[in-house]
C-alpha cells in the first residue's frame, strides 16, 4: 500500500508540473496583444490600438475559432471518428467558401 501511495505522489507531482507548463503556454501574459501589435508593425511601424479594440478583436477571434473547431468536431462525429483530421478542416473551408472539390 505504501509503495502505491509513493507512486501516486510521484505521478501527481509530475502531472502538476505539466499542468503548470500547459497553463503558462496557453495564456502567456500579453501574448495576444503582442501578436496583434507585431502584424501591423511589419507593414507600418508605430500603429497604436485602443485597449477596447484588443478586447473586441480577441472576442471575435475566440468566437470564430470556437465555431470553426465545433464544425470540424461535428464533421469527425459524422464520420464516426473522435479525432479531427485534415479532411475535416478542408470540408469546413469548402463549406465556408461555397466551393466544391473537383475530382
Amino acid at each position: 500500500m505504501l509503495a502505491s501511495l509513493q507512486v501516486f505522489a510521484v505521478v501527481a507531482r509530475e502531472n502538476h508540473g505539466r499542468q503548470e507548463k500547459f497553463i503558462r503556454f496557453r495564456s502567456p501574459e500579453g501574448g495576444f496583444q503582442r501578436i496583434v501589435h507585431d502584424i501591423p508593425d511589419e507593414i507600418k511601424p508605430g500603429i497604436r490600438f485602443q485597449s477596447r479594440a484588443f478586447a473586441v478583436l480577441q472576442e471575435a477571434i475566440k468566437s470564430f475559432a470556437t465555431t470553426y473547431f465545433t464544425t470540424m468536431r461535428l464533421n469527425a462525429n459524422h464520420a464516426n471518428r473522435v479525432t479531427i483530421w485534415l479532411e475535416d478542416n478542408n470540408l469546413v473551408d469548402m463549406l465556408r467558401s461555397g466551393t466544391h472539390p473537383t475530382h
